[in-house]
This record gives structure tokens, C-alpha cells and sequence, in this order.
């Protein structure tokens, strides 16, 4: 007997940043792809609240009008991203990641927030920064594997 559970992503910073990057435009429609399916309820996207801390503009910009941060900051409302505080005990996790792995802080308190949130993966294209390291989650690149719209053209 096989369960429907629906798949839960850690997704980092970085995937975010894409969405609104515009030099990322692969990047985004992978993430985006991925957002539609969490809209669809297909699977689950989880993340940090040092996530809506850190994507502050699209990779590049100086500034933003307050049109386009209030539009990034109402992104992080939506039901289906689900925002894990850093709490103390997530804190001192990371603090031990950091030291046993060498991570940055930050990167560390994204492997702590998806652990105490017990995803299937962490997702993000910095995966290089979590390369070689023994840790109960499997990293890997934002990957979409579901299957395309079909789109016709008719003359």
C-alpha cells in the first residue's frame, strides 16, 4: 500500500532570488514551475525567516520602489510556503553545523531549519556550498520533474 504524502522542498535564499532576477530566467522557470505545483498542492515548499530577511532585491539591483518591496514581502504570505522561525534551538544546530562543517552561518541555519522541519530535500543552487558534507537530507539544484503544459498553436 503506497501513501500520497505530499513532498516537502527546503527551498534557500537563493531560489527566491532567482524568481525576480532578471539574469536568471532559467533558474526562475524551474522555480517556478516547482511554486506552481506547491499552489497546486502537489508538494510543499518550507524555508527560513532569514529567508524573507535576505531576499531583499533581484541579484544586480540597487534599489527597489516600494511597490516592488512590498510585492516581495507579501510573496512570503502566500499558504503554500511555509516559514520556519529561527528559534534558539535552531540557532544552536546551526552553530554546530558551522563548526563541524565549515559552513557559513547563514547556509548553516538553512541545513538546521530543514532538518527540524524533517523535508525530503534542501533545495538550492548554491549547492556547492553543502558539497561532501554527512548529513541526514539530501542537497541537490531546484529540479522540476513534473510534466509540461501542453500548448497549441493553431493557424
Amino acid at each position: 500500500m503506497t501513501t500520497n504524502r505530499q513532498r516537502h522542498l527546503y527551498w534557500d535564499s537563493c531560489n527566491f532570488i532567482s524568481l525576480i532576477s532578471e539574469d536568471e530566467a532559467t533558474r526562475a522557470d524551474v522555480c517556478q514551475h516547482i511554486l506552481e505545483d506547491a499552489e497546486n498542492g502537489s508538494v510543499g515548499i518550507v524555508t527560513s525567516t532569514l529567508t524573507i530577511a535576505e531576499v531583499i532585491k533581484p541579484r544586480g539591483s540597487a534599489t527597489l520602489t516600494t511597490q516592488q518591496e512590498e510585492k516581495i514581502s507579501s510573496f512570503f504570505l502566500h499558504k503554500y510556503i511555509l516559514t520556519y522561525d529561527v528559534t534558539r534551538a535552531i540557532a544552536e544546530s546551526a552553530r554546530k553545523l558551522s563548526w563541524q562543517h565549515r559552513l557559513k552561518p547563514r547556509d548553516a541555519i538553512h541545513l538546521a531549519t530543514a532538518l527540524a522541519a524533517g523535508v525530503d530535500v534542501l533545495q538550492t543552487w548554491n549547492s556547492k556550498d553543502f558539497e561532501g558534507l554527512d548529513v541526514p537530507i539530501r542537497i541537490e539544484v531546484p529540479t522540476w520533474t513534473g510534466t509540461p503544459k501542453m500548448h497549441f498553436e493553431w493557424e
